[in-house]
């Protein structure tokens, strides 16, 4: 997950399956802080418990949201 490319690839999966547009919108589907959606676009890195958090919500597999697979 260190490339541009798949951060970019991630967090697009992760707008598209939650339903929204924007990381306030992403902030509230996690209950976290607009704050730290913005930190991870800083650091171009999405937090793996994220991703199992939208699987589990959405009952998808991980290995989509991550990789694009499945």
């Amino acid at each position: 997950m260190d490339t541009d490319d798949s951060f970019d690839a991630i967090y697009g999966r992760l707008l598209h399956v939650t339903g929204v547009k924007t990381d306030s919108g992403l902030a509230r589907f996690l209950d976290i802080k607009p704050q730290s959606v913005v930190a991870a676009r800083k650091r171009r890195q999405i937090p793996p418990g994220w991703i199992v958090l939208v699987a589990k919500a959405n009952r998808i597999a991980t290995d989509w949201l991550f990789f694009g697979l499945g």
